[in-house]
């Protein structure tokens, strides 16, 4: 399984965006999640662990659901295709939330 490195952050509230470059190809994938968070999170060190960039490209308009956990040191985003985001968080989000939600994957 590939493993990449990239970002991952959200808004104040339920909105998240992580972005990977895999062969000068960019990769975004966006949504939103619930419960909404008091504070944003940010991680400049986001790891995308998938099997095929075809797992990473979006051919339908609908959303792809997602689950995870926003803890006190760390993001996990898991999609139900194997794809997981992860990454390190340097200002904890207290108290840690199990998140889910629905995202979509852009390319450019």
């Amino acid at each position: 399984m590939p493993v990449i490195q990239g970002s991952v952050q959200s808004d104040k509230g339920n909105r998240l965006v992580a972005i990977f470059i895999i062969g000068g190809t960019t990769y975004t994938f966006s949504g939103n999640f619930s419960p909404y968070l008091s504070s944003k999170f940010i991680s400049g060190n986001a790891t995308l662990t998938y099997n095929d960039t075809s797992q990473l490209i979006q051919t339908d308009p609908h959303s792809r659901p997602f689950y995870g956990v926003a803890g006190q040191d760390d993001i996990t985003i898991n999609l139900p295709d194997g794809v997981s985001i992860t990454g390190s968080l340097p200002n904890p989000i207290s108290p840690a939330s199990n998140i889910s939600g629905s995202g979509i994957w852009t390319t450019y």
